[in-house]
């Protein structure tokens, strides 16, 4: 109650809004059962923000402070305004005051705040009728009641007076007023059903706390069967449900198995739980049925809903499309049919026409209620579940990988967010993918696969093919295309057939791409065993976002023409050439490879987790066997450089961590790995040399190994 207050008391004064700070992980399993209607508070941000913008001739859009709006007053010379800033900042400081919960207050604390209190009431007597912000010296009066717990009070001022006012946000919040008061007066049924068309989810979630089960469900459906507050009920119970049955929903129902999420085990479900929540099934199916209830299509929905997450699919079906022919309000109807839409792909034969002009059509029409209602996240929300655990899941366990994929990407072109401006998010989609659940497995397909589903979009043939083209047309450009498959065949060491596929990428495309900022800096001709070279700097455009602008040509498509040419020149050339050769050949592949500098040559992104993938050629082994070649060489410094190289791109260690026998790690030097081996050679090659090369001569690993006996 006292969050409930304080938050009360903020939407009087300002409109506060915020962003978020990025692009999170691609959550799936959002809430389906939701009526997608605006909270208590969020009914009110934008008119409140409104007026005080109005007012203050200050934008809203952030926190506005109470001297900007005094100071508003004092211009103005509004001496109703000052005296209402006045009441309202002494009101705001006791609501402050009631949130420390750490501390009593004294005696004269609590007589000076009765005092200040009923100074409210007094003075708004003076405005409440005929002052310019009536309805806001009235909120104010019933604000100061509620905390002095005057609830006859309130209930007599909103029937008398407050509930006569113009319907808008001030009338709205003293209404919720009112349910407090009727709440604190044993009118409890009056004041749920307020809290629950007003949507105030934060007073129904305390004062209905002892309802939210099977047994409460039932007694207050029986003794008002079209309660307000039953939708709430529904809600809550469905959604946690949900929560549940969510997390044992990849193990095939079996909810005695021990879930595991982030590493943490969940406990098993208690039968117990599982039993009511069939109870409840029954029951809301049975109750959708009867004619005490106005609403059938909710009851019969959440029967439906439930039944789908505890994997009674065809049970499911079956009461989903019951639903579709009762009555229902506007919101409960369409969330009904966004329901409907994600337990079809599991019944149905998706391979069948009816089922894709069935989807297609409901995706268009879900498309349509995203862009009528923008600020709804929870349309959203249910969106991007039904393309990913409805669609696509159901797709890739039948086998069908294209679609698959093309709807996992669908979804992730679902999550951009909607306050970056147009020409930023043209610039940097295609970068975005590169995180993303669909990009992740696009690294798993070879060039061939990537090619071939790539061409499943260019001449789509049924209804649910054209619609999932038609809204990822616009990615799947040719350099986009040309970009992912050149890349592709450039891992698979197939540098020839990709050349053709990279020389077609525009250097724009090259210069927004993330990776641009590292590929203008680096070059997979310096050798990364003589130091990394850091990235420093950005480059910005107009707008501060960072990007390359020092690119002069594909470093992909000069590594591919480079190493052709060497390979060339390695197949006929000399032995004193051959090893210089081959030492640049490895030196370029283990720069090109994950573990070397320019990663971005084969990759898109890197991390100190990455492995080789299944579908790449072994870059790291390719510039291993050049090395090796290299350090044959009759050359002493390409011999020194040849061994030095080797030993850093070995996949072993030098050093091993072991205990000792306190239990802390001592690290033994490993003289079986192919480091110490190739490190001991050059130690042996250059034995009384003093014209090793810097990077040599100051590697401590290589001085260890040299006083080694």
């Amino acid at each position: 109650m006292k969050r409930f207050l304080i938050s009360l008391a903020a939407l009087a004064l300002c409109c506060v809004s915020s962003l978020a700070c990025g692009p999170m992980g691609e959550t799936e399993r959002y809430y389906m059962f939701c009526f997608c209607e605006h909270t208590f508070g969020e009914n009110f941000d934008k008119s409140v923000g409104e007026f005080w913008t109005r007012y203050t001739g200050t934008d809203c859009s952030v926190y506005l402070s109470m001297d900007e709006c005094k100071k508003a007053a004092q211009r103005k010379g509004d001496t109703e305004m000052i005296a209402y800033l006045a009441n309202l900042n002494n009101y705001t400081e006791i609501c402050r005051q009631l949130g420390d919960v750490w501390e009593y207050p004294t005696a004269k604390q609590l007589a000076d705040r009765k005092a200040q209190l009923t100074r409210c009431i007094t003075t708004s007597t003076k405005y409440d009728t005929n002052g310019r912000y009536k309805e806001r010296w009235q909120l104010l009066r019933m604000r100061a009641n509620m905390l002095l717990k005057n609830y006859q009070a309130n209930t007599t001022y909103w029937e008398q007076k407050a509930s006569q006012m113009p319907e808008g946000e001030m009338k709205e919040m003293m209404k919720n007023i009112y349910a407090n008061a009727l709440l604190n007066t044993n009118r409890r049924g009056a004041a749920w059903n307020i809290y629950a068309e007003q949507n105030d989810q934060q007073s129904l979630l305390w004062s209905v706390r002892k309802y939210t089960n099977l047994a409460g469900i039932k007694k207050l459906a029986m003794e008002n069967p079209n309660a307000h507050v039953l939708n709430y009920l529904l809600q809550t119970y469905v959604n946690e449900i949900q929560e549940v049955f969510d997390n044992y929903s990849d193990n095939g129902g079996d909810y005695t198995y021990q879930a595991n999420s982030w590493g943490e085990a969940y406990a098993k479900i208690n039968p117990d739980y599982i039993t009511e929540a069939r109870n409840f099934i029954t029951f809301a199916a049975n109750f959708a049925q009867t004619s005490s209830t106005k609403n059938p299509c909710l009851w019969m929905t959440a029967a439906a809903a439930v039944s789908y997450f505890m994997d009674d699919n065809s049970r499911a079906k079956q009461y989903i499309d019951r639903a579709a022919d009762m009555n229902a309000t506007t919101p409960i109807k369409d969330m009904s049919r966004r329901i409907r839409m994600l337990i079809e792909p599991s019944v149905a034969d998706i391979n069948s026409d009816s089922f894709k002009s069935f989807m297609a059509n409901e995706l268009q029409w879900l498309d349509n209620e995203v862009n009528n209602n923008p600020d709804n996240y929870r349309i959203k929300n249910a969106q991007k579940r039904i393309v990913t655990q409805g669609l696509a899941n159901r797709y890739e366990k039948a086998g069908n990988k294209h679609m698959a994929l093309a709807l996992t990407h669908l979804r992730s072109q679902l999550s951009y967010m909607p306050y970056f401006d147009s020409a930023y998010k043209n610039r940097i989609k295609d970068n975005f993918d590169y995180s993303s659940d669909f990009f992740s497995k696009m690294k798993t397909m070879n060039a061939a696969e990537v090619a071939e589903y790539f061409a499943f979009f260019d001449n789509p043939n049924d209804p649910l093919k054209k619609y999932v083209a038609s809204k990822l047309g616009n990615t799947y450009t040719p350099n986009y295309r040309n970009d992912i498959i050149g890349t592709k065949l450039l891992a698979e060491n197939k540098l020839a057939d990709a050349l053709p596929y990279l020389e077609k990428v525009s250097q724009q495309y090259l210069n927004w791409q993330n990776i641009g900022f590292y590929a203008a800096a680096r070059s997979f001709k310096d050798p990364v065993w003589v130091g990394l070279k850091k990235v420093k700097g950005e480059w910005e455009d107009s707008n501060g976002y960072a990007f390359s602008r020092s690119l002069k040509g594909n470093i992909k498509a000069d590594f591919c023409r480079e190493v052709l040419a060497l390979q060339n020149q390695y197949s006929v050339a000399n032995t004193d050439q051959r090893t210089q050769i081959a030492y640049k050949l490895g030196t370029y592949y283990y720069q090109a490879s994950y573990k070397g500098g320019c990663w971005f040559i084969t990759h898109y992104a890197w991390s100190t987790y990455d492995e080789q993938l299944p579908n790449e050629a072994n870059f790291p082994e390719i510039a291993r066997k050049y090395l090796l070649d290299a350090s044959n060489s009759n050359d002493k410094l390409t011999a020194y450089n040849s061994l030095f190289a080797q030993a850093y791109a070995s996949p072993e260690q030098l050093y091993e961590a072991e205990c000792d026998q306190n239990y802390n790690y001592i690290y033994v030097m490993n003289t079986q790995s192919a480091w110490y081996k190739n490190l001991k050679k050059l130690s042996n090659l250059a034995a009384g040399s003093a014209q090793l090369p810097e990077h040599i001569s100051r590697c401590d690993y290589f001085k260890k190994v040299r006083t080694k006996k």
